[in-house]
């Protein structure tokens, strides 16, 4: 029973996220898990030198990993393995950075 409902969570998490994502940044922006919790953005190109953890940490509280740890500069990887009201605020500031960097 706790996987199944661990699994609806993961899934509603990721799926508002992915939708909140991809309306504000583009759908070609936004990577949906094929068999984890984490999001990955392209923000390339849409904050200053390329460098969305310090403005994402700094300007909305949220600190995601940084893409190039992992060979992909200018990503960022949002972990959504936490409760549902967590995963919205975290969608939520993420996408509010569209609105600063316009």
């Amino acid at each position: 029973m706790w996987l199944r409902e661990t699994l609806t969570l993961l899934t509603s998490n990721i799926d508002h996220a992915v939708t909140t994502l991809a309306a504000t940044f583009g759908p070609e922006r936004v990577t949906r898990p094929q068999g984890t919790y984490l999001v990955w953005l392209d923000l390339r190109g849409l904050v200053p030198d390329d460098d969305p953890m310090a403005v994402l940490a700094v300007r909305d509280g949220v600190v995601p990993s940084d893409g190039a740890a992992f060979g992909a500069p200018g990503f960022v990887r949002l972990n959504l393995a936490t409760d549902q009201a967590r995963a919205a605020t975290i969608a939520a500031r993420v996408a509010a950075l569209a609105g600063a960097v316009d």
